[in-house]
């Protein structure tokens, strides 16, 4: 199929979208990701949800995340629930965009339908943590807290929070901040 689509003879959208995942398959997802983004910015392939969501993963496995995020933008809003916007936050986590990553994680929560709201509400936590915003932090960490599966890590993120709030104070005081 490589060759049909490098000469240009594979014209079929569907062979293409196989041929991407073949090669995310056989673990080269740079050329997925190349042959998605190019048929997509032709428009030869619809920039749907599924095509979408496939281009950020190649993105993703290729050691791009930053190359991930728009097709993630676009596919969470095509996402009937809020877990595209869920791991749009996961990716903005990753590249230490916590505004982004915030903004994401109450998209998420929304749109609903998430697998586990106090997941969310802990990854709203560590972005207003790490952008200084200790007050709302410490409201999503309670929050958290209240889900049995999400309760001992949002006591500890608490416990943090309070130790860097105390350490943060102890600066000011000697003149260091």
């Amino acid at each position: 199929m490589e060759p049909l689509y490098e000469r240009g003879s594979l014209t079929n959208v569907t062979h293409m979208v196989n041929l991407a995942s073949l090669y995310l398959m056989h673990d080269i997802p740079i050329k997925a990701a190349r042959l998605l983004d190019d048929e997509l910015e032709s428009e030869r392939l619809e920039a749907t949800q599924r095509n979408l969501d496939m281009l950020a993963q190649a993105w993703l496995l290729s050691g791009h995340p930053d190359r991930a995020v728009d097709p993630m933008q676009s596919a969470a809003r095509l996402d009937e629930d809020g877990r595209g916007y869920m791991n749009l936050a996961r990716t903005y986590m990753s590249l230490l965009r916590w505004k982004e990553a915030e903004e994401s994680v109450r998209q998420a929560l929304k749109k609903g339908g998430l697998r586990s709201v106090g997941d969310a509400r802990l990854m709203l936590g560590m972005a207003q943590f790490n952008q200084k915003n200790f007050r709302d932090a410490r409201r999503a960490f309670a929050q958290a807290g209240q889900e049995p599966k999400t309760e001992k890590l949002a006591r500890q993120w608490l416990a943090y929070l309070e130790r860097e709030e105390a350490n943060q104070a102890l600066a000011r005081e000697v003149g260091l901040e």
